[in-house]
C-alpha cells in the first residue's frame, strides 16, 4: 500500500520544511530553502522540501516568494523573480533585519529584550541557490520539490526542466514532485511517468463532512485529474477518514503540521500520527524526531 514512498529508509517520512529551520527550543536557527537550512535536515536525517522556480532566463531556483525582499533583497526594491535574470539574483543578500524579527517574534522576544536574537555573520555571504546546484550537492538527501508556478496552464517551462533534473540526475527514488496544481503534477508525469507526485490537497468543508464525497474528491481529483502518488494535505484538512480513503487508494498521506507553540505542535504530530499518516512535514525536525520515537499507536 505504501509503495510509493519505498524510496524512503523508514516506515515513517519526516520531512524539513524549506530545510531544518528552528530547532525545538530555538538554539538552532537556520534561514529557509538555503543550503545551511538543508544540510542540517540531512543532518537530523530528515527529508528536505523546498520551493523552486524560474528566473526569467529559465534558471530553476530554490525559493518561496514570488518577489525578493523577505528573505533575500535586491537593494530596497522587491522583483519579481520570474522578471529577474539569474545573474542578477546571485547578487541578492540576505535580509538579516527580516529573519531576526520572525525570530524573534517565533520566540516571543521584543527588540529591547535582553540576549535577543541576532542573525549570525556568517548568514550575509548567503545566496540564493540553484535546483542544480542544491540536488548535485546533497547527492544522499532526499527531496519533496515544491513547484511555485503563477500560472499553471503557461508553457510548462518549470515542470519540464525539473523533470530533466530528476531524471538526468536519477533521483527516482529520492525526489517527490509537490504541487497545490494537478495541472502541474500532470505535466510531470507527461514529461516523465516515473517520477513520484505529490498533490497539496485543500478539502472543503463540505468534502470533509461527507464521507462519500471525500471519497470522489480523493479518487477524482487526486488520483484521476493529478495522476498522483501520494497527498499532502494540512493539518486541518487531515481527518482520520481521509487517512483510510487515501490508503484504500493506495495513496500514502504526508500531513503538514506547524503551531503557535511548540507544545501546540507536540499535541498535532500525536493527533496527526494516531491517525496513521505516513510522514509529516515540519518545522521543528528535532521535536518531530522525539515525537515520532514516542509514535502512539493507531487507533
Amino acid at each position: 500500500m505504501l509503495s510509493h514512498l519505498s524510496q524512503f529508509q523508514r516506515p515513517f517520512v519526516i520531512i524539513a520544511h524549506r530545510g531544518a529551520t528552528t530547532s525545538g527550543d530555538y538554539s538552532r536557527v537556520t534561514p529557509e530553502n538555503t543550503m545551511l537550512a538543508f544540510l542540517e535536515a540531512q543532518k537530523q536525517g530528515a527529508a528536505i522540501e523546498l520551493d523552486v522556480m524560474t528566473t526569467r532566463d529559465g534558471t530553476v531556483v530554490v525559493h518561496h516568494d514570488f518577489k525578493t525582499g523577505r528573505t533575500f533583497r535586491l537593494s530596497n526594491e522587491q522583483k519579481a523573480i520570474r522578471q529577474t535574470d539569474w545573474s542578477e539574483l546571485q547578487k541578492a543578500r540576505f535580509n538579516s533585519a527580516a529573519h531576526e524579527r520572525e525570530i524573534q517574534r517565533l520566540m516571543g522576544q521584543s527588540e529591547n529584550a535582553d540576549n535577543v536574537y541576532k542573525s549570525p555573520e556568517r548568514f550575509e555571504r548567503l545566496q540564493v541557490p540553484s535546483l542544480d546546484a542544491v540536488l548535485t550537492d546533497l547527492p544522499r538527501a532526499r527531496f519533496f520539490i515544491e513547484l511555485k508556478t503563477v500560472n499553471p496552464f503557461a508553457s510548462g517551462q518549470l515542470e519540464r526542466k525539473v523533470a530533466q533534473m530528476i531524471r538526468e540526475k536519477n533521483l527516482y527514488d529520492r525526489a517527490t514532485v509537490l504541487s497545490f496544481s494537478p495541472v502541474s503534477l500532470r505535466k510531470i508525469k507527461q514529461f516523465d511517468p516515473r517520477i513520484k507526485t505529490a498533490l497539496n490537497v485543500q478539502v472543503p468543508d463540505l468534502v470533509k463532512r461527507w464521507p462519500l464525497l471525500l471519497h470522489g474528491f480523493i479518487k477524482l481529483y487526486a488520483q484521476r485529474l493529478a495522476g498522483v502518488d501520494a497527498i499532502q494535505p494540512s493539518y486541518s484538512d487531515t481527518t482520520p477518514a481521509l487517512v483510510e480513503i487515501a490508503h484504500s487508494a493506495g495513496l500514502p498521506v504526508v500531513a503538514w503540521a506547524s503551531g503557535e507553540t511548540r507544545e501546540e505542535e507536540r499535541q498535532k504530530f500525536h493527533q496527526l500520527m494516531v491517525m496513521g499518516v505516513d510522514g509529516l512535514i515540519t518545522n521543528a525536525v528535532d521535536l518531530l524526531n522525539a515525537a515520532v520515537k514516542d509514535r502512539p499507536l493507531r487507533l
